[in-house]
């Protein structure tokens, strides 16, 4: 029992891993503090959002008994999407995976120890969660208030064992499919940017799912009694049924207990099959490409993207929700006519597209992560005979290849489609560019500051390492310091669209400069230090 614990502390530290994990932390200062905050502030607000939202709306439209359905939907929902990218890394990868399995305990032990980490992920999450729903229900009284909150302890301990155990089977697939395909590690990649795609067409369908919701009581209960079943066992129990609660909460235990049993009996031999490399023997002899050291160093930053599913979706799928979201409002003009109202009419529709597109383009962010990507290997960059901008600037201009691309056709497209006028779709693509230029270089910088190339495996970084939080944040903060100057621009100034990109342009430019001579001066040095 001592074995699993602290197995299964370090697995769980592994999960969380240290959002700052570039700082030096004490014994008492837990390390993975600031992915807990993270994650609990993301909880509460989408849950407290959702919660009074619904709860609202559902109350005075008389189909309460959805409410609770709906949110442990959602939170099935999130976790799942929370920890099935890093299911794969934590249960059938890892850098320390042949130390532990040749330590005395039982692989078994090891696998249960993984899988007890992806449980207590998930149940920081939904526990968190349900607070603000039982909070709204409690509110609208939906629920009586004692039996909501005698239930809370056991849903908050069982239910999240089913997203965890969704996380666990995708995360299985995932690494399957992978050391299936490992000629093709592109097909990974794009199976995880298709599954993307998918969460992105659900999402856009949310509101015909409202207008079901309150149209179609006969066909969604038909849901619940039959496809969702252990949803309403649940939310019957929450209500203060005591049998349906037991039986909701079994249903949710019975099939990560059943993966568990299943995995941990073979787990050896799947960690075999799924290591198993095969000699190739179709070797050619041919003349190598020739390239500029430059043009090299980006094409390996482009493989290590491409060929890595949990970096290339992390750091891209902001991307494709782009790209997404552009083209439907091109093809739903409908949509965007009814949105009208809501964002304040078609003078705020050029900031609003604007800000929305900065906003997913700051959850671009390689240049935050490459240099610790780079972990054992990044002695050979440092030996290279490449003066500094060189490597700097591979590393920097992969974020540009991503993001330049879909700023154009961002901003462009609803200028061509007469969503915008044209003239403000031009002017637009100066800050649009200026701004994601100073990411990449500040990101770099970022990274310099923060390295961490001593983690157990790429999830660490791409993740939860500091350069990656603080430059998402970072990034996103930017994006409010630019609301605020155009909120202060346009209403209070009265400075016309064209005068306020070039101010935006000049100052990111400007930025983007300083951050370079930075890097140039000060980066090298500390270049040179990183272990």
């Amino acid at each position: 029992m001592r074995n699993f614990i602290i197995l299964c502390r370090l697995h769980t530290e592994q999960v969380l891993h240290a959002a700052f994990s570039g700082l030096k932390t004490s014994k008492k200062d837990p390390k993975a503090i600031t992915a807990v905050l993270i994650l609990a502030v993301f909880s509460v607000l989408m849950s407290a959002l959702y919660g009074f939202l619904f709860a609202g709306m559902m109350t005075q439209s008389g189909i309460e008994l959805f409410y609770f359905p709906t949110m442990l939907l959602l939170s099935l929902f999130f976790g799942f999407l929370f920890s099935f990218m890093g299911a794969k890394d934590v249960l059938f990868s890892g850098r320390d995976l042949d130390f532990l399995l040749s330590m005395p305990v039982s692989p078994s032990l090891v696998m249960l120890s993984r899988m007890a980490a992806l449980y207590l992920e998930n149940l920081l999450f939904v526990g968190l969660w349900m607070l603000p729903a039982n909070a709204a229900a409690q509110f609208f009284s939906i629920a009586p208030a004692p039996a909501l909150w005698l239930s809370f302890l056991p849903v908050m301990l069982f239910f999240p064992l089913l997203p965890a155990f969704f996380a666990a089977l995708c995360g299985f697939l995932f690494a399957w499919t992978q050391a299936r395909q490992h000629k093709n590690a592109l097909l990974g990649s794009l199976l995880t940017m298709l599954l993307l795609c998918v969460i992105l067409f659900f999402c856009l369908q949310a509101d015909r799912l409202a207008e079901l919701l309150f149209t179609n009581r006969d066909g969604l209960l038909h849901i619940l009694d039959t496809y969702l079943f252990p949803l309403r066992l649940v939310s019957d129990g929450i209500c203060g049924s005591f049998p349906a609660l037991t039986g909701g909460l079994f249903l949710c235990a019975l099939p990560y207990a059943a993966f568990a049993a299943l995995l941990s009996r073979y787990y050896k031999r799947i960690l075999s099959a799924l290591q198993a490399r095969t000699l190739r023997h179709d070797f050619r002899l041919s003349a190598l490409q020739q390239s500029s050291p430059f043009c090299a160093l980006l094409k390996s930053e482009l493989y290590r993207l491409t060929r890595s599913s949990l970096y290339l979706t992390n750091t891209c799928f902001g991307i494709v929700f782009l790209t997404g979201i552009t083209f439907f409002l091109l093809f739903s003009r409908e949509r965007l006519d009814m949105l009208l109202p809501l964002i304040g009419g078609p003078r705020l529709l050029t900031p609003m597209l604007f800000l929305a597109a900065m906003f997913f383009l700051s959850t671009v962010y390689p240049s935050c992560i490459s240099i610790s990507l780079d972990g054992k290997a990044l002695w050979l960059l440092k030996e290279a005979p490449l003066p500094a901008p060189v490597p700097f600037g591979a590393k920097a201009c992969l974020n540009l290849v991503l993001t330049w691309p879909t700023c154009l056709v961002s901003l462009l497209l609803p200028g061509l489609a007469g969503i915008i006028p044209l003239s403000d779709s031009f002017f637009l693509l100066l800050p649009g560019l200026s701004v994601t230029a100073f990411w990449a270089v500040s990101g770099l910088l970022l990274n310099l500051v923060f390295p961490k190339t001593d983690c157990p495996n790429e999830s660490a970084v791409i993740k939860n390492s500091a350069s990656a939080v603080l430059g998402i944040f970072g990034n996103m903060l930017s994006v409010l310091l630019i609301a605020g100057i155009w909120a202060l621009c346009t209403f209070v100034l009265s400075v016309p669209l064209p005068a306020l990109c070039l101010i935006l342009f000049f100052s990111f430019s400007g930025l983007t400069f300083l951050c370079w001579h930075t890097l140039l001066t000060w980066g090298t040095k500390r270049f040179a230090q990183i272990d």
